[in-house]
């Protein structure tokens, strides 16, 4: 069962088991109530241990590749400051 549908599921037996505890509707407890208890706790359970999607990231070059980079541009930096110097 993926996330999602543990989720919604849970929300479901949930609102059920309140609606029922709230209007007092149910007269006896009986294995179906119990079943339903324990699906609920194995959706939430499900759900929680589902990790969330990772927002889209570009890929992010190796620590050699971007210290490369970052003197390249101190490069250029210092490069400026000598070409406004002279």
């Amino acid at each position: 069962m993926n996330a999602n549908c543990a989720t919604n599921r849970a929300k479901e037996l949930l609102r059920h088991y309140i609606r029922i505890a709230a209007t007092g509707a149910i007269r006896q407890w009986d294995s179906d109530n119990s079943a339903e208890v324990d699906d609920i706790v194995d959706c939430i359970i499900a759900a929680a241990s589902t990790p969330a999607p990772q927002p889209d990231q570009p890929d992010q070059p190796d620590p050699l590749t971007r210290i490369a980079v970052a003197l390249e541009q101190i490069e250029q930096h210092l490069n400026f400051i000598a070409a406004t110097k002279a």
